[in-house]
Parts: C-alpha cells; sequence; structure tokens
C-alpha cells in the first residue's frame, strides 16, 4: 500500500546544496527532527555513491526508496511494494511512543529488566550482564548493582576491577552499531584495550578520556560458535512485533531474526555496520539459513553474500543455534514483560548456559535485513503492523 507521504522526490533540487531545506521536507511529512536530519545524511551519501542513472534514482526517491536500495533489493516495478520504504519505516519512528524510554538507554534497561527473570516456561534467568560503573559525561563515576563493594573507589578502581574479572566490556550509554565498544583485558600483569598492550600510564590516561561510558560484564559466547568467529562475540539480532486482535489478548510475531560474527574488519564488534557478517536463523526451527551477508562497503569484490565465513572459512548451512529453545523462551517472555512495547529489536548474546541480553533497539535497522530475512511486506504479520502503523501516521 503506496502512502502519499512516501514520495521524496521534491528533495531532489537540493540534494548536495541545500541540507536544511531537505530536512525541513521530511519534518513536513511527519519526521521528527532527529530521523529527518539522519535520513538527509543518508539521502546525501546514498545519492553520490548510487551508479544507477537519474532516471532510476528519480524513481526509487518517488517511491520513497534510497536510490541505492535499486541494486541491494533488485528493486523495479513489479517488487517495490514487497519492500517497506525507508520514508515510510523512518516516518514510524517512534513505534513505541513515550514507552520507549524503558529501552533506549542502556542502563534504565538493567533497572527495568529484574535481576532473576521469570520467563513463560517458568526458567528463573539471569538475563542481564553484570553492570559494574558509568562514567558520567563530565568524568565522574556512578557505581552500579554490580559494583564489587570491596574495591576502593578512586582513580584505581577500574584498573582493580580489571585485574579481579580479567575482561570488561566498555560501551557508550547510548551509542547504536557496535561504535564505540571497548574490550579490556588483563593478562599475566599485562594490560590490553581492544587487543592492543598499553603501559600503565597510558591505560590510565585511556580511561581518563572515557565519558558516557558503561563498564559491563564481557561476556563468553558458548563455545560451540568459537570455530566461526572467536576474538568477538556472537550477536543475535531478533525483531519482533506485538499485535492485538482484541482489546484484551496480544500476540507475538518474530519477523527478522539472523546471528552477526565479528571479521578481521570489524575490531573487536560484531556488527554489520563494524565490518561483521550475519547469518540469517529461523527463529521456529533454530537452524542456520545458507549464507552470510556483509555490508557491500566491506565486502571482497562487492558480493555480499557467501558461503562461508570471510576470515575462517566455516560454513553454518543447516547448523542449529546453541540454545535455541532458551532464546526463544526469553524472547517472548521479555515481550510480554515489556507489556506496553510493541515494537523489538533485540540485541542477544548466546553464553554456554542461556542467553544475555545486549540491548533492545526501539527502531531497528530494516534495510539489509530484507535481503537477509526476505521483504517485509510479504510477511503478512509485518505488512499489517506497518499498514496499520502508516495509517495511524497520516
Amino acid at each position: 500500500m503506496k502512502q502519499n507521504l512516501s514520495d521524496i522526490s521534491d528533495t531532489i533540487p537540493y540534494i548536495g546544496k541545500d541540507s536544511g531545506r531537505i530536512e525541513g521536507i521530511f519534518q513536513s511529512k511527519g519526521l521528527q527532527k532527529g530521523r529527518a536530519v539522519y535520513l538527509t545524511t543518508l539521502l546525501e551519501e546514498d545519492w553520490n555513491k548510487c551508479d544507477e542513472d537519474e532516471e532510476k534514482k528519480f524513481w526509487a526517491l518517488e517511491h520513497g526508496f534510497l536510490p541505492g536500495r535499486i541494486k541491494l533489493y533488485n528493486l523495479n516495478q513489479t517488487n517495490y511494494l514487497n519492500y517497506l520504504s525507508d520514508m515510510d519505516y523512518f516516518r514510524l519512528h517512534p513505534i513505541n511512543n513515550h514507552f520507549a524510554i524503558w529501552i533506549n538507554d542502556k542502563l534504565t534497561l538493567k533497572y527495568v529488566i529484574p535481576s532473576v527473570f521469570l520467563t513463560l516456561e517458568g526458567r528463573k534467568l539471569s538475563i542481564m550482564p553484570e553492570y559494574y560503573l558509568y562514567i558520567e559525561n563530565d568524568g565522574r563515576y556512578s557505581y552500579l548493582m554490580d559494583s564489587p563493594q570491596w574495591i576502593s573507589h578512586n582513580k584505581d578502581y577500574l584498573f582493580n576491577l580489571l585485574k579481579q574479572k580479567g575482561k570488561l566490556a566498555l560501551k557508550p550509554s547510548k551509542g547504536a552499531g557496535g561504535h564505540g565498544f571497548v574490550m579490556l583485558e588483563y593478562i599475566a600483569g599485562d594490560l590490553y584495550v581492544n587487543f592492543k598492550k598499553l603501559n600503565k600510564s597510558a591505560f590510565d590516561e585511556f580511561i581518563e578520556s572515557l565519558n558516557g561510558y558503561l563498564v559491563m560484564e564481557y561476556v563468553e559466547q558458548h563455545k560451540a560458535l568459537n570455530p566461526i568467529w572467536s576474538k568477538s562475540v556472537c550477536t543475535l539480532r531478533v525483531i519482533a512485533l506485538k499485535r492485538w486482535d482484541n482489546n484484551f489478548d496480544s500476540k507475538v510475531d518474530i519477523i527478522v531474526s539472523y546471528a552477526r560474527f565479528g571479521t578481521s574488519k570489524s575490531h573487536g564488534a560484531s556488527n554489520l555496520s563494524s565490518g561483521g557478517v550475519a547469518i540469517p536463523f529461523d527463529f521456529n526451527t533454530g537452524r542456520f539459513g545458507e549464507k552470510f551477508y556483509q555490508y557491500q562497503k566491506y565486502a571482497i569484490g562487492g558480493e555480499i553474500s557467501f558461503m562461508r565465513h570471510p576470515d575462517t572459512n566455516v560454513s553454518l548451512t543447516g547448523e542449529m543455534l546453541p540454545n535455541w529453545e532458551i532464546i526463544r523462551d526469553t524472547v517472548f517472555s521479555v515481550c510480554n514483560y515489556l507489556s506496553s512495547l510493541e515494537y523489538f529489536g533485540f540485541d542477544l548474546m548466546v553464553t554456554n548456559d542461556g542467553v544475555k541480553m545486549c540491548e533492545i533497539n526501539t527502531h531497528p535497522s530494516l534495510d539489509y535485513e530484507q535481503i537477509m530475512c526476505g521483504p517485509i511486506m510479504l510477511k503478512k504479520e509485518a505488512k499489517e503492523f506497518f499498514e496499520m502503523k502508516l495509517r495511524q501516521k497520516i
């Protein structure tokens, strides 16, 4: 169902000339200011990189898509309705309305989810990593719920915590896409920051540079995943939506599910935006698909899909995701627990004994996802959900 407000072709005269005018046009079509700025940046970058002729670029914009989607989706007049357009998806932000505050911030989510979480199937799980410290934007330390009380609160707190734990994960509180992730290690008296060895003086200098960072437990991935890639933790992306057939009961549907692995290009992260690779898995069976995928800008020879991990040459075709039943139970249980939310972009880590939750995104990406897991608007539940949300925006 094409929405009249999807048409962004009237931005064409201003591309590369007047970003402010484009942002204003986007806001007039229902985008929030932040989304309008972000989409403007994407459009200007995409317009310059896209090697399609201008007629095709115009056609894509007229239907609400960034020009680069022509090649990515093999987009044409007969199939464009199968895909949720960029403009429509950006206009839907924020899908979770004011309840998004529960999950928008990683620290807030830690306070929202109980330390012992009872699932729908009766499991008692600790699904959140331990949170030790928040380094405020001005550099002050806020000691969190899992902070060891016997470690003195002074300038060496983080150093002493690392000596005790051996490995720590540091993340920007409001970061996205794996950007800014830091892994600290203490091995036989030596200090490492993202695998780079530092002396104590350089380590202290690095720590002093951190602002707005969470210091957390470094979660080790399930041992069965190490042969695929062991230098960073595999993370699962699961996108779920909630539908009401009446006012009294809801149903959760999974519309996207894939696993992300690091590569030699991703610098300690597994995210696609950092150079990682992804492989879809069937959420109903837990079995991996055939192909890995990688963002085109990182892919060798421009090929975005391939049968084996580009560094380790491992195939996952038909293999089973470890702890799939626990993962499934956790996803449905959290959707049920966060009862007022209706759209979830889960980031999960598979551990030897269960699962840990990195975060929940309130508006996860849906570009390469529509390649890996199929066009969104061909999924009945997703089509009904997004069309209903779009009608509410008109």
